[in-house]
């Protein structure tokens, strides 16, 4: 047993040379009673060995630039669940993510459970100035929670640079959520990268096909204290909770046939005669 945890902690240290960090310098002291970010669904809890450690930095993203508005949600979601009232959230947004992304919808907010007057946007005029302010956010501390939210992999946001947000979130014990919108997997000082994908939403029995709870693909690419893995989940706004889901569901609206047209030739007349616009002018 012993010779086995010699060679996990050696397998360890050099994966930290290859990333070209010190193992050491993200592994805090932490407490007993430290309080953790958690989903309310005990399969990802016991998972997580509790939860998402609040005193560092996480990253979220997607594959696709189009799939932004699912892995905002479940961020939103998440954010509701863990730090609604505890203070002011700031939202900091690359401009080149904006362009795609758009500004976050007030109503949006509410039906995940944020309240968007807890929350202040930050408009940088470019990508350094947003490093910049988020580096700022995280050093000071006192928020709630800081969100970074960037588009790709702009080689500006290195392994350097995600250390040093990684180590002042740490110092500060601030939530620090690095968002990236249509981004790839890339070496990080992150704890937990991520990957989510959007779901067909579920059936709500109370509305005549209407749409439920909404659902998201959850992959767990990095995790710096456990294992990996992937979970369907949907978000019940009401008990501010995730909740395991099943892979198919019953489509949210049933699809409706439309008798066809009588009387009607199946085959479309003539045309008549073409004329090439481009040789007859």
């Amino acid at each position: 047993m012993r010779k086995h945890k010699a060679n996990l902690a050696a397998l360890k240290r050099a994966v930290s040379t290859l990333e070209g960090r010190n193992e050491h310098q993200f592994t805090p002291a932490r407490v007993e009673d430290e309080t953790r970010l958690q989903f309310g669904e005990h399969l990802l809890d016991d998972h997580l060995e509790g939860g998402l450690f609040s005193d560092c930095m996480h990253e979220v993203r997607c594959d696709y630039t189009r799939d932004i508005g699912a892995a905002t949600s479940f961020l939103c979601a998440f954010l509701s669940r863990n730090l609604a009232h505890s203070g002011k959230l700031v939202w900091i947004m690359d401009p080149a993510a904006q362009i795609d992304a758009g500004q976050l919808f007030p109503d949006g907010l509410l039906q995940v459970g944020l309240n968007p007057a807890d929350i202040i946007f930050v408009h940088p005029r470019d990508l350094k100035t947003a490093i910049w302010a988020t580096g700022e956010a995280a050093r000071e501390g006192g928020l709630a929670a800081i969100v970074f939210q960037v588009k790709g992999n702009p080689k500006i946001l290195d392994l350097a640079v995600s250390r040093k947000l990684m180590l002042r979130a740490q110092a500060s014990r601030t939530p620090l959520f690095l968002l990236r919108q249509g981004g790839g997997e890339e070496a990080s000082s992150a704890a937990t990268r991520w990957r989510v994908a959007p779901l067909s939403s579920e059936h709500d029995e109370t509305l005549k096909r209407g749409v439920g709870p909404m659902r998201h693909r959850l992959t767990l690419e990095r995790n710096r204290t456990g294992q990996t893995g992937n979970w369907p989940v949907s978000w019940h706004t009401t008990q501010r909770t995730f909740r395991h889901a099943a892979l198919q569901v019953s489509p949210a609206h049933h699809r409706i046939t439309v008798s066809p047209s009588p009387n009607r030739s199946d085959i479309p007349p003539s045309m008549g005669q073409v004329m090439a616009f481009e040789k007859a002018s």
